[in-house]
């Protein structure tokens, strides 16, 4: 199979991924199965001793609760969230009601994450775009500033400069520090291999005995069970260029990286004829915008923006934008533009304006893959 053949595969594979996104305000501890007799209000009543916390149970079961959100089917599972010290619905509803005017909120990212976050990107990147229209429908106004990485992550966290940080990846300590928003794009991690390598990664069996390389300052959860199972030895260079020098240089068997980073590897040195990407996804991450738990309105915002995001994503207004920074991405890779900083494209056709539209679906022609490795 092709770079461009695989491309056109694995867009419908991130299609279906992106739109069967439910939404769930917090993570579920328990279910309640629903008896006769039951409405929302008194299942809240009895779970959570507060009649009008229903909306938290219906915002994390939307789609099986009738529209009018006051009854539901006997025998039907509901999820039951974990609450915050304070009802989440009740702080929504006291902040939008003393809300007069568009309260400033200030929120931090990254620059240089083509097309995710960047101060040379149209609109500032994919995530700010998206991050800003939200954050303005939530009743805000936003002013997004770029900084460092860690930086902007130590202010957002520890010292409680910004309300939320983006666009990151869900590991266990950052679920310890953080509210997470719905996932709002994903990124794939293929094992990138030498043409010319006896090597192939198509079972997880092949990983035995392989040196695999990823970067310092890269996410490991995905590969931590290979590790401990001496499975495979983790290569871990002081930067990617390093890792794809190793692969050419036959010190390491695969470099895993998510695509967009690793092709534009590929694209940058030269190695279309020499380096190829496996046929099987080794992970799908999630990306994310996220709130500090270190703040008092974290969960609030968290769960208006899970609000706002889950209209865009039913609207195809979320669909849309990805698009159109993904389309523009890879145009300006092949262009060779400075804007382009994490993958490669395959001279696939841009997607017509016509065809973005509250059912969009992606066509063949677009190359819409993945993202980040914060």
């Amino acid at each position: 199979m092709t770079v461009k053949n695989r491309l056109f595969y694995f867009v419908g594979l991130i299609l279906i991924s992106l739109l069967s996104f439910s939404f769930t305000p917090v993570s579920a501890e328990s279910q309640y199965i629903v008896k006769e007799g039951d409405s929302l209000s008194k299942i809240a009543e009895q779970i959570y001793g507060k009649p009008e916390a229903w909306i938290t149970i219906y915002q994390a079961n939307r789609n099986r609760i009738k529209d009018d959100g006051n009854f539901v089917k006997v025998g039907a599972k509901l999820k039951i969230p974990e609450m915050a010290d304070e009802d989440i619905a009740n702080q929504v509803a006291r902040t939008e009601a003393v809300q007069d005017k568009a309260e400033e909120v200030f929120l931090v990212t990254g620059d240089n994450y083509a097309p995710f976050s960047g101060e040379d990107l149209p609109q500032k990147g994919m995530f700010t775009e998206i991050v800003d229209i939200i954050f303005k429908r939530m009743g805000y106004n936003p002013t997004i500033q770029f900084m460092d990485w860690q930086d902007g992550f130590d202010m957002t966290y520890k010292r409680g400069v910004f309300s939320a940080t983006f666009p990151y990846l869900k590991n266990n300590e950052r679920l310890r520090q953080f509210y997470y928003s719905e996932p709002i794009f994903e990124t794939m991690i293929f094992a990138y291999r030498d043409v010319n390598s006896p090597f192939q990664y198509s079972h997880e069996e092949d990983l035995k005995g392989r040196k695999v390389c990823r970067p310092e300052g890269y996410y490991t959860h995905d590969l931590e069970r290979f590790v401990k199972a001496d499975v495979i030895e983790l290569v871990r260079p002081e930067d990617i260029d390093e890792c794809f020098d190793f692969l050419v240089e036959g010190k390491v068997d695969f470099v895993s990286v998510n695509e967009m980073t690793g092709n534009q590897q590929v694209v940058e040195k030269g190695l279309r004829d020499r380096v190829e990407p496996s046929d099987k996804i080794m992970s799908v991450e999630g990306l994310y915008v996220i709130f500090p738990k270190s703040t008092a309105n974290g969960r609030v915002l968290q769960y208006k923006f899970n609000q706002e995001l889950e209209k865009m994503k039913q609207s195809g207004e979320l669909n849309g934008i990805i698009q159109r920074h993904v389309n523009h991405y890879y145009d300006s890779l092949t262009s060779g533009s400075p804007d382009s900083k994490q993958s490669e494209s395959s001279s696939q056709p841009k997607v017509p304006e016509e065809q973005v539209n509250a059912e969009a679906t992606m066509p063949t022609g677009s190359p819409i893959r993945s993202g980040s490795e914060f």
